[in-house]
């Protein structure tokens, strides 16, 4: 009687076989973005000179995507209180540019400049920039070991292997490869500020708040140096 009472149920994202399941949809969606941005680029007729249209692109996407998840927190019940006020604001704020607005006016712009599986991989960075960051940031719980040193430096000869080793593999150029490792860095950076986003409001929310104001402070510049949508098609919508 005294085990069955010790005994709890796990929940959904604490049993290996749906964390596994749920990663690799996640990884294969995100897998489709580099597709489907050029399709877009396409379908509204944006040009890779064009670097406010894709900036008001990018920033329209995500304002809509942060509006649907508050929809859906809303919808949930979650918490909007910000629990440290102006402190909590200002983290939100640089969650936003980093996770949102700066991260995606690099991948934009670097993704038109460059082909979208290069791309893809020099993304892959943040993988590994992301384990090192989190040693040195939180090593207490995070501890820089043997595996993880041979698995990063693996990944890295692999990415130069891939962008460097062949004939037909191009040059680096900044607008391209430097704007998709931009993008990256950010993208590590943001990963990091996740694990301290649940002590200033809900994370569901706060990823919220994060894609609308850094979808605006994306699409604002972008319509101040001239961006637009030349046409509009339904595929592209």
């Amino acid at each position: 009687m005294g085990k069955l009472g010790l005994h709890t149920e796990k929940s959904i994202w604490q049993r290996p076989a749906w964390v596994a399941i749920f990663a690799f949809t996640a990884a294969f969606a995100w897998g489709w973005a580099y597709p489907l941005i050029k399709l877009g680029f396409a379908e509204f007729g944006i040009t890779p000179d064009q670097t406010g249209s894709k900036m008001l692109f990018a920033g329209v996407r995500f304002a809509i995507s942060g509006l649907i998840i508050l929809a859906m927190a809303k919808g949930a019940h979650r918490s909007f209180v910000m629990s440290t006020g102006v402190r909590g604001w200002a983290f939100i704020l640089i969650f936003a540019l980093l996770n949102t607005s700066i991260h995606y006016a690099c991948f934009y712009i670097g993704l038109s400049h460059s082909a979208g599986s290069r791309a893809a991989i020099l993304n892959s960075l943040s993988v590994f920039t992301l384990v090192i960051l989190a040693c040195v940031a939180y090593p207490s719980t995070d501890r820089l070991n043997a595996s993880k040193v041979v698995g990063c430096g693996l990944g890295f000869v692999g990415i130069l292997a891939l962008n460097i080793g062949g004939a037909d593999s191009g040059g680096f150029t900044w607008l391209g490869d430097g704007m998709i490792i931009g993008n990256a860095l950010c993208s590590a950076a943001a990963g990091l500020m996740t694990r301290k986003m649940n002590r200033y409001i809900d994370v569901f929310v706060g990823t919220g708040y994060s894609l609308l104001v850094g979808g605006i402070l994306l699409a604002i510049p972008g319509l101040a140096i001239g961006g637009s949508v030349p046409m509009v098609t339904a595929w592209g919508i």
